[in-house]
């Protein structure tokens, strides 16, 4: 069970209708909610809609007159009742009989200093707060307190002692925010309970005025609040609204669900969710925001006195993770968070969970867990985990290119058996069947085994799906230029009309070997995409490019884009595919092409139509 009280210095601020309509979107989704009005001078909650059938039932104030008469709490059944709205029942808990005529001197004659002091009023609220959490054998989810404005005696039973949060209302105003400084340190300076945490405070502008703030009035008033209140993040701002269908006090996010009221109340409503430790959704929603905050402090940004320090996010995380133990999404971002912190011990621990109750395809957690565990210095693990990935789950080409590389790193004398064999593997995406049949193409002697696993990866792929045409770059590595013609394309006016890069490049340079001409409308036509789709730094696109700049006589450019590529094949730590030799190729022989280019084209040579062996062979003839 989480409380939120919603509390304003002054009124006027819109409170109760704020509360009325968190209330319904928390039942919308599911939540079982108690509203009580706890605005005992000044009831509202009645006079809403669906709360309208509370009628003239008893309510707090009869609840605390039977426990003085009885010295024994009564039970608080007889002063909930059940109201209908939208897809699920909201439950109140009235002021009490205000309508009734002798309610005003029931009320008044209510000592609430008198009723702590001389007979244990505290213990009295803790077991309402008890049975609220048991009540008809269910509890509530969530229990939302409208409290009364201003100093009062009640107001610490609503702001100190009951809730879990605080939404804190308020106009930015000098008077606002004078009047909020005593109570919020009343707040903050509470020892909380040991059967819970701090209060948490929640800052809400409200009714603020909607106008263009050409003059940043607004603006500055909102800086000036946050600086004094001590906080540095809105949880919400609802601003006025004049719309005559508020007389009527409808819920708002019910009537009108698309308008910007509705969206402010689902900000509120998010946020007070994204406290809650216990709700799932909050939960996560925690645990994403702990990680933005951990990088606020990473960077040395700001912060202010209620933004969540570094032991308390260790604490909340550790809290989740007991409250959740088995939930794989709650685990993941215990994971996300984990790794943000640089906890490898306890991403581990999240990640195992993930890959234990997931009943998907767990390839990035796999991922993920290979690095943990490599970076535990449990290499067997990593290994394990990253060969499972590979030819068991069905990873993308985002997951596949980490994992070689990973790989590579920690089993150098397995990684081509284990990469044979996920590219056989039917789970695996056809782009990262594609990027591992590329980085396999490494030298001329596998080239025939690369085209057999190429023919078997289109036909997994099924015709007209990605990856038929994968086949193509073995094929011109071991010269079959014509029948890589007519694996990537079989009409080239169409290939002509088409955005593929790569296809276009590939196409241009086999009909280059055979014609021995180049195709330069070919090549014309990969640069004015690239121009249009904007730059490209990867360095096989820069290599590329820089050949088709240099057959279409522009040397500026291809040597701009050559050198762009020498800068980042400095930078490579995988394998990556040179379309010099057409074979995949480390740093080393990146840049060896990159300077047979470089020379060639100082020099000004002519290029040759490729061979076989690729540009580099014809060309050192």
């Amino acid at each position: 069970m989480y409380v939120v009280t919603f509390y304003s210095y002054k009124g006027g601020v819109g409170r109760t209708m704020a509360l009325v309509n968190v209330a319904h979107l928390l039942a919308d989704s599911g939540k079982r909610v108690l509203a009580v009005d706890f605005d005992l001078e000044a009831p509202g909650l009645s006079s809403y809609g669906p709360f309208r059938c509370a009628g003239d039932s008893p309510g707090l104030v009869e609840f605390v007159q039977t426990y003085l008469d009885e010295a024994a709490a009564p039970d608080v059944a007889g002063y909930i009742m059940r109201c209908e709205t939208g897809k699920n029942p909201i439950w109140l808990m009235p002021a009490g009989r205000h309508k009734h005529p002798g309610y005003a001197a029931n009320y008044g004659a209510l000592n609430w200093q008198e009723l702590y002091r001389e007979h244990q009023g505290f213990l009295l609220f803790e077991d309402l707060r008890q049975q609220w959490e048991q009540f008809d054998g269910q509890g509530f989810d969530y229990v939302l307190i409208d409290s009364r404005t201003g100093h009062t005696d009640i107001g610490g039973i609503c702001t100190r002692q009951l809730p879990d949060s605080v939404v804190i209302q308020f106009m930015p105003t000098d008077q606002n925010i004078e009047g909020l400084r005593p109570i919020l340190d009343s707040i903050r300076g509470e020892r909380a309970p040991v059967r819970r945490k701090r209060v948490r405070l929640q800052f809400c502008p409200s009714n603020l005025p909607d106008g263009d703030d050409q003059e940043r009035i607004l603006k500055n008033a909102l800086d000036r609040a946050r600086s004094q209140l001590g906080y540095k993040r809105d949880a919400a701002a609802l601003f006025h609204n004049g719309s005559l269908e508020l007389l009527a006090q409808p819920i708002y996010v019910e009537s009108n669900p698309a308008s910007r009221l509705a969206s402010e109340y689902q900000t509120l409503h998010g946020a007070i969710i994204g406290h809650n430790l216990e709700d799932r959704d909050g939960a996560i929603m925690a645990l994403a925001r702990m990680r933005e905050e951990y990088q606020v402090v990473l960077t040395g940004g700001e912060r202010g006195p209620e933004e969540t320090t570094i032991d308390q996010m260790r604490g909340d995380a550790a809290f989740i993770a007991d409250r959740f133990p088995q939930d794989a999404d709650v685990n993941w971002n215990l994971a996300l968070l984990a790794a943000a912190m640089t906890r490898p011990e306890d991403e581990l621990a999240a990640l195992n969970v993930v890959v234990e109750v997931s009943g998907g395809d767990v390839s990035l957690p796999l991922l993920r867990r290979a690095r943990a565990q490599a970076s535990l210095d449990n290499a067997a693990g990593a290994i394990a985990d990253l060969e499972r990935l590979l030819t068991e789950e069905g990873p993308g080409v985002y997951e596949v290119a980490p994992a070689a590389e990973l790989l590579r790193r920690l089993a150098p004398d397995r990684v081509r058996k284990v990469l044979i064999a996920a590219a056989a593997n039917p789970k695996m995406a056809p782009l990262g069947r594609t990027r591992l049949i590329q980085d396999l193409l490494d030298n001329r002697e596998s080239v025939a085994q690369m085209i057999e696993l190429a023919r078997n990866a289109a036909a997994l792929a099924g015709p007209g799906q990605e990856g038929n045409a994968i086949g193509h770059l073995a094929l011109m590595a071991d010269g079959q230029f014509e029948e890589a013609m007519r694996v990537i394309a079989s009409d080239r006016a169409a290939l002509m009309s088409s955005d593929s890069m790569p296809e276009l490049f590939n196409y241009g340079v086999c009909e280059w070997a055979v014609s021995g001409r180049a195709p330069q409308e070919l090549f014309a036509r990969v640069l004015a995409i690239r121009a249009r789709l904007g730059d490209f730094s990867d360095v096989n696109g820069l290599q590329c490019f820089s050949l088709c700049n240099y057959v279409l006589d522009r040397r500026r450019e291809a040597m701009d884009d050559l050198h762009q590529a020498q800068r980042s094949a400095s930078r490579v730590t995988s394998p990556v595919f040179s379309c010099w030799r057409y074979l995949s190729v480390g740093s080393k022989g990146m840049l060896e092409d990159l300077d047979e280019m470089n020379d060639l084209f100082v020099r000004g040579v002519e290029i040759r139509p490729p061979t076989r062996d690729g540009f580099k062979a014809a060309n050192l003839l």
